[in-house]
């Protein structure tokens, strides 16, 4: 099995990074093998109107990388910062280079950090999306703010709310059971 984890920050160090590191880290642990994709090292080429009728068409190398990564993904996690009570542009443009037929029946986790607040509106946002492309936004899903998160010396942040972790440990046995169930058990 494997899962393609978006990072929707444009910023390092990054919260949300170190969220999806932490749900990579515990998927790992569950036998999955992950691909994190961070938009902020790995940015896409703005997506053109045509893009998600042919994504696999696109004639850019980097473009074509992240479409074959998602071809081959049984699961997703879409992780972004609260941007004024959103998700982040950079997660829209790369989710607009698909089409839902990278995301039909297949789990979508949801992962947003909100800076100093705990909101989920980010998350309540991308839900409707991942129903948009037909896939199916697991009902757990993870919503962290700073005070989740313990800074580190290289300037990255690792999650030590005990709360968060067992949030995260949930989430990902979740998505790895969904995704086993709508893949036919593979």
């Amino acid at each position: 099995m494997k899962v393609l984890l978006l990072s929707g920050s444009a910023r390092f160090p990054s919260h949300t990074r170190s969220l999806l590191d932490a749900v990579a880290a515990e998927l790992g642990r569950l036998g999955v093998n992950t691909v994190t994709w961070d938009l902020a090292s790995d940015p896409l080429p703005e997506a053109l109107a045509d893009f998600h009728r042919a994504p696999d068409a696109i004639d850019h190398p980097q473009t074509q990388r992240f479409v074959r990564e998602a071809m081959q993904a049984h699961a997703f996690v879409w992780g972004s910062p609260n941007y004024h009570n959103s998700y982040s542009a950079r997660l829209k443009n790369a989710l607009d280079t698909l089409n839902y037929d990278y995301f039909e029946q297949k789990p979508i986790g949801l992962v947003t950090h909100s800076g100093g607040i705990m909101s989920t509106q980010a998350a309540d946002h991308l839900r409707i999306v991942a129903r948009g492309l037909l896939g199916m936004a697991i009902p757990t899903q993870i919503v962290s703010c700073d005070s989740d998160f313990t800074p580190q010396p290289d300037g990255t942040y690792i999650v030590t709310a005990s709360a968060l972790q067992r949030r995260i440990g949930r989430f990902s046995a979740e998505l790895t059971t969904m995704a086993k169930l709508l893949s036919g058990g593979d």
